[in-house]
């Protein structure tokens, strides 16, 4: 009790210095937390699917001569252990040889970002600012069951297959208004993360 009071004392002979110090001790545990929620939200989560632990990402390193396969969509980066480029980018031809020839693995799946999608709802065009082009067999590799309607099949891989989309949760309820009926659209609804 005496150190309470001492201390109180303290704060009150000098209120410009006690504000100051409370302040920076205020920015610091703020700065801190953001921080911190943003390690936590990007790097320390794991992915919202089914077994995250087992998703195991191919990549590309370029051969001693360059690169031994032609450049595509990729988030090319530097292999830590040999210094070459990395790419995450296969052919459609490599990607159907994965696919196909898997004894270690239970599924293989394509995505590829796609960062205009033009769309045209109710005959009126629309543009979504970021989307994915993925093969057949993503969601139920991950895992991902669908709210409403269905998620896409290999049997939707075929080119005489009916074009079909899956839209997220959130676009769903921003744009349709979680409308039950938006399925008819022939689109999906991703399920909530």
């Amino acid at each position: 009790m005496r150190d309470l009071r001492f201390a109180v004392r303290q704060i009150l002979k000098a209120p410009a210095l006690s504000a100051v110090v409370v302040s920076t001790l205020a920015l610091g545990i703020g700065a801190n937390t953001a921080v911190f929620s943003l390690v936590n939200d990007v790097l320390l989560r794991s992915l919202p699917v089914e077994n995250p632990g087992d998703l195991v990402l191919f990549r590309n390193i370029d051969g001693l001569r360059g690169r031994s396969s032609r450049a595509g969509e990729n988030n090319g980066s530097i292999d830590p252990i040999t210094g070459r480029n990395a790419s995450t980018s296969f052919s459609l031809l490599a990607f159907e040889r994965f696919r196909d020839h898997h004894p270690a693995l239970s599924d293989v799946f394509a995505y590829a970002p796609f960062n205009q999608v033009n769309l045209q709802i109710d005959g009126q065009p629309e543009s979504v600012t970021l989307g994915q082009l993925v093969s057949g067999d993503y969601y139920g590799a991950l895992g991902v069951p669908a709210i409403l309607g269905r998620t896409l099949t290999s049997a939707d891989d075929h080119s005489s297959a009916t074009p079909v989309a899956v839209i997220s949760y959130r676009y769903w309820e921003n744009r349709f208004g979680s409308d039950p009926t938006v399925p008819s659209y022939c689109v999906t609804v991703q399920q909530r993360f």
